[in-house]
């Protein structure tokens, strides 16, 4: 059924003007809205997908195995198995990542490797940019690097720098985002906790 509206009067003729339907036909409708529904199974299942390859790693499930670049510890994650290992994503433009760097140092200091790696993985699409960033900024512990981003994609990355504390078993036992330095004493504890349990 169509809703029609008031036609204004033909100066003109004084007739009624012609009468247009105020919503489209039938058959419009019933098209629009078998393509809306297309449209929205269609943006559901890319959502799905997006959200699937992005999910976060939780703590208590096992941290996803990614290759390490550049480094001579391990070929990939599940090689350190049997040890914990401090995981953490930088790049060079990254402040915080740079306040980062002394205290991963001394933290690899306080643990034999066999005990604790501390792993850094670099996200900067340059390798230059890296480099010239370690030149500043010495690593006293394993550097990987993964100029594609496949490594953050796997954890799920949202911010830099962003660390994950995982057991011998491979499982993750404890994130973190960010660095201050006054957060130092704080990570300490918590790390120490876990590791020297």
């Amino acid at each position: 059924m169509h809703l029609l509206r008031h036609a204004p009067l033909n100066p003109a003729s004084s007739k009624p003007a012609p009468v247009k339907p105020a919503c489209p036909p039938v058959t419009q409708v019933a098209r629009l809205a078998r393509l809306s529904r297309a449209a929205l199974l269609a943006l559901v299942a890319l959502g799905a997908c997006v959200t699937h390859s992005a999910h976060a790693v939780e703590v208590g499930q096992p941290a996803p195995n990614i290759a390490l670049q550049g480094t001579p510890v391990a070929q990939q994650l599940a090689d350190l198995r049997g040890r914990y290992v401090y995981v953490d994503f930088w790049a060079s433009w990254c402040g915080p990542c740079k306040l980062s760097f002394p205290w991963m140092g001394t933290l690899q200091a306080r643990y034999k490797p066999s005990e604790l790696t501390v792993l850094t993985i670099n996200l900067d699409k340059q390798q230059r940019d890296a480099d010239r960033f370690l030149q500043q900024n010495p690593a006293a512990f394993a550097v990987a690097f993964d100029p594609a981003g496949e490594s953050a994609k796997r954890f799920a990355l949202k911010t830099m720098p962003s660390s994950f504390l995982i057991g011998p078993d491979g499982q993750l036992l404890w994130t973190h985002r960010g660095f201050t330095l006054d957060q130092r004493p704080d990570l300490d504890r918590q790390i120490d906790r876990i590791v020297k349990k």
